[in-house]
């Protein structure tokens, strides 16, 4: 979704809490050929949400080269879990290749269940990698890169697809049909909530 529509929906009473992400690229040559590195902003409750939860440090302040990370990325870069080293990666943004140094502001030990590892970096430096990537304000070709992405957490539940449907529909837009026009939204609900129990 665009800025505009994150800050009209993220206000809708059936929204409890939201998180908010924002993906900026992904490294693909060594070290991380064989690893999901993910570099991108996301809010304290959807860093909360994602298992980013610093043990050392904290998330990256903004207006600074900050950015914190798990213990298996630091490890195939080479670099200590140490608050104030600093570390190099090279990384697509919707296919310009970036090379940004960060200083570690915190970091979380590797869980390997996890499917992602991520380098969270502050909404300022997201939007400065975008400039210049040629993106600015906009979304990327690939339609993830520089999307605002919200994560909610509704009263209940029960009926998820149906309330996430209510609250575009009160803010006219929809998810049935993305070429109606300027109005789709995607969406989708958690594996963890979408499955059957039978008694």
């Amino acid at each position: 979704m665009t800025r505009e529509q994150f800050d009209e929906i993220k206000t809708d009473p059936f929204i409890k809490q939201y998180g908010l992400r924002r993906f900026v690229g992904m490294p693909a040559g060594a070290p991380f050929r064989k690893s999901h590195v993910e570099i991108g902003y996301s809010d304290a409750n959807q860093a909360h949400w994602m298992y980013c939860d610093p043990v050392e440090g904290r998330l990256p302040a903004e207006g600074t080269n900050e950015a914190a990370t798990d213990t298996r990325v630091l490890e195939l870069l080479g670099v200590e879990p140490v608050l104030g080293n600093q570390f190099t990666m090279t990384f697509d943004v919707d296919g310009t290749e970036v090379t940004e140094t960060f200083t570690l502001s915190g970091w979380w030990e590797y869980d390997e269940a996890i499917v992602a590892n991520h380098v969270l970096i502050p909404h300022s430096r997201a939007q400065a990698i975008y400039d210049k990537a040629g993106i600015g304000g906009g979304i990327g070709n690939d339609g993830m890169t520089g999307s605002w992405n919200m994560d909610v957490m509704l009263g209940s539940s029960l009926h998820i697809k149906q309330d996430l449907n209510k609250i575009l529909a009160n803010h006219g837009y929809q998810t049935e049909n993305r070429s109606a026009g300027n109005n789709y939204i995607s969406t989708g609900v958690n594996w963890g909530y979408s499955g059957s129990q039978l008694a």
